[in-house]
């Protein structure tokens, strides 16, 4: 199970004080829900969030901005950033997680990395100093808190990634088949399923080789919650999509027709190209509404 530390003067901020109560109730979200890793980012999509904490679509867009405004989170592409998690819950100084930290940080894309420096380089906060080394991000201590350097991940290492052909790709097959390093044994278990299984061979059978993520099981768990979220939250889904394994199915063929889909060879970008499904399935559902209110 992953822990957080929650200090109890949270309550005495004057800044979390002024919150108003959605807004208050999303931040201690933010801070302790089963996606918080161990770095200040990770990834949540806008469904997983309303589920969870019962905001509708316009509570959940005011609360985030008023989080932004206060510089106390900040959201892009169902990534989310908190700046002062890292100074609370510093996992990169223990040699103990430090490992686990830089891996992490290490697969944050660098257009997410960049987005975050850039929204926040006015504001002063105590994040750790990282730089590459060898292809390698290497945490620096410091101490000062004037300093806002980011880490980015290694471009040559992505181009790398990228740049292998599929006789390169098929040796690694059987390392994308074993399961990736899960802290905890019922993490395991949820990263073993069948949908995650599924899903890893729905690409493969589209691209005729398996993701390249670092953690394709993991992006792949990923995609299957926020398909189970979308269902939960649409009753009204149409019977062709109305199972996970049924809206995966149909989510990569609607992937496949597209242009765009020979350059894909990972995981992130499919999971991110799902809310465009998802917007297009809404749509369907609205219209079909209307058409039965005639």
């Amino acid at each position: 199970m992953k822990t957080r530390i929650f200090k109890t003067k949270f309550w005495l901020d004057s800044k979390v004080r002024s919150l108003t109560p959605n807004s208050r109730l999303l931040f201690i979200y933010l801070l302790t829900n089963p996606f918080v890793s161990l770095t200040s980012y990770y990834e949540i999509d806008n469904g997983q969030i309303r589920l969870d904490l019962g905001l509708n679509e316009r509570e959940l867009k005011k609360s985030k901005e008023e989080l932004e405004k206060n510089n106390r989170v900040f959201f892009y592409n169902n990534w989310v950033f908190i700046p002062n998690l890292d100074k609370h819950n510093p996992y990169w100084k223990s040699p103990k997680t430090k490992k686990a930290y830089e891996e992490e940080l290490k697969n944050i894309p660098k257009e997410i990395l960049d987005y975050f420096k850039r929204k926040i380089d006015s504001t002063i906060y105590s994040t750790p100093k990282t730089e590459i080394i060898n292809n390698k991000i290497k945490i620096i201590n410091n101490n000062n808190i004037n300093n806002n350097i980011f880490s980015e991940s290694n471009s040559q290492s992505n181009t790398s990634i990228h740049s292998k052909d599929n006789s390169q790709r098929n040796k690694n097959n059987l390392n994308i088949l074993s399961k990736d390093k899960i802290e905890t044994s019922s993490q395991k278990k949820e990263f073993g399923n069948k949908l995650v299984n599924f899903v890893l061979e729905e690409f493969k059978k589209r691209r005729g080789f398996y993701p390249t993520d670092e953690k394709p099981r993991q992006r792949a768990w990923n995609l299957v919650q926020r398909v189970k979220t979308f269902i939960k939250l649409h009753p009204n889904i149409p019977e062709l999509i109305n199972t996970p394994e049924k809206l995966i199915e149909r989510y990569f063929i609607f992937l496949s027709k597209r242009d765009y889909f020979g350059n894909i060879e990972n995981l992130y970008t499919v999971v991110r190209k799902l809310e465009i499904y998802f917007g297009l399935i809404e749509k369907k559902i609205k219209e079909e509404e209307i058409l039965k209110r005639q």
